[in-house]
């Protein structure tokens, strides 16, 4: 029985002491170009960290008016994500801290600021 009793509270001691893992999420986000040019490259990163993804657009480009489906990774931890969005022209469009963690299966319209 005391046996018993030390095997029980050595593994709760052990399950205490490793760190909380935040729950892993994906968003199906579909993003629409309302900018009147193609949107040649789509990167993504959690918001406070550097470093950008790779482009989310596999080929060709996303045309005006055109919509794109992607799955984007986060975790409880990092809902929050920057966007940037590079034009044809090469003019550059980013959003920054964007809650993907509540965009599953919603539209995100990419627009130039004026």
């Amino acid at each position: 029985m005391k046996f018993a009793l030390f095997s029980a509270s050595a593994l709760m001691a052990a399950a205490l002491s490793f760190p909380v893992i935040a729950e892993s999420l994906s968003s199906t986000i579909t993003f629409v170009n309302a900018t009147g040019q193609d949107v040649v490259e789509i990167h993504t990163t959690p918001s406070a960290t550097d470093g950008w993804s790779g482009n989310l657009i596999a080929d060709g480009a996303l045309t005006t008016g055109g919509e794109i489906a992607t799955l984007v990774v986060a975790d409880t931890d990092h809902c929050f994500h920057d966007f940037r969005f590079t034009l044809a022209d090469g003019s550059v469009v980013e959003e920054v801290e964007i809650d993907v963690c509540d965009l599953d299966g919603q539209l995100f319209e990419i627009a130039v600021q004026a």
